[in-house]
């Protein structure tokens, strides 16, 4: 699995996720695609793991994955529903 994500510390525990270079090179559905896989793989792990630190590092990643994923629906709907400008009427 390519790296998705580049985390961040922001101050103590805090992080901030932002797409990685390889994420960002990729067409939409493509981006769509692998986080949606990686959404799975870090559910399943969190699910399944008895490792705390593994647990949480697995929901960070669930947490970051369904935001991106948000992102691109939001951004998706607003060019859909973005209104064009009236012509003046004279």
């Amino acid at each position: 699995m390519k790296l998705l994500f580049n985390l961040d510390v922001v101050a103590g525990n805090r992080v901030r996720a932002r797409p990685s270079d390889y994420l960002r090179s990729l067409p939409r559905d493509g981006q769509v695609a692998a986080v949606t896989e990686f959404l799975h793989w870090a559910e399943k792990a969190a699910a399944e793991s008895s490792d705390p630190q593994a647990r949480a590092e697995a929901e960070i990643g669930i947490a970051t994955a369904r935001e991106f994923l948000q992102t691109l629906q939001a951004d998706t709907l607003r060019i859909h529903t973005r209104r064009q400008p009236e012509e003046p009427h004279d």
